[in-house]
């Protein structure tokens, strides 16, 4: 059995145990909470392992605490409306710059010319948010979007001896992309 196992689990298992200290094997004793009720009385039942009521006296907490999940809730209403309209900027922004890319090089053959173009920059300057507009034209219009998506992400999802070939170039995109969750 020994041959078979890693290296690292044989220094392991040769390796002397820890000490541990006694009150990591002594059971701790459990809180029991008794509540009162307003007039001091113990209430029925009060013999709970959670003081999970809203007895008068815990009243002013738990106010706060209603008060405090009512802001969280707006804050993270407030967060995701900017983010909507965030990503809906980005997407008109991407169109937008899209548009005028491909109406400026649109008889261009020269592949450097078309990547340096500085509308394709600024599509590239947008980053992460615009590589699931990248992908939906790279799948409805195969557009050459190759290169941006190669500089926003950094990596290449096809095969090296694929290179030049854009069916498989963008067929390898698209994969990578419903793969990740973008498209």
């Amino acid at each position: 059995m020994e041959d078979v196992m890693p290296a690292q689990f044989q220094v392991w298992l040769e390796r002397p145990p820890r000490p541990r200290r006694v009150s990591s094997y002594v059971r701790k004793p459990v809180k029991v909470i008794k509540c009162k009720d307003e007039f001091g009385l113990p209430m029925a039942g009060s013999n709970l392992r959670f003081g999970a009521h809203a007895s008068p006296r815990h009243h002013r907490t738990f106010s706060e605490w209603i008060a405090r999940t009512q802001f969280e809730d707006a804050l993270v209403r407030q967060l995701t409306a900017d983010w909507t309209k965030a990503k809906s900027t980005t997407e008109e922004r991407f169109s937008k710059l899209a548009d005028e890319w491909s109406s400026e090089v649109g008889n261009i053959s020269s592949l450097t010319v078309m990547t340096t173009h500085p509308k394709y920059q600024e599509i590239i300057a947008l980053g992460w948010d615009v590589v699931p507009f990248l992908l939906r034209d790279l799948q409805r219009n195969r557009g050459f979007w190759f290169t941006a998506l190669n500089a926003i992400t950094g990596i290449r999802p096809f095969d090296p001896s694929d290179a030049g070939n854009s069916r498989r170039m963008t067929d390898a995109w698209i994969k990578w992309g419903k793969r990740k969750g973008i498209i």
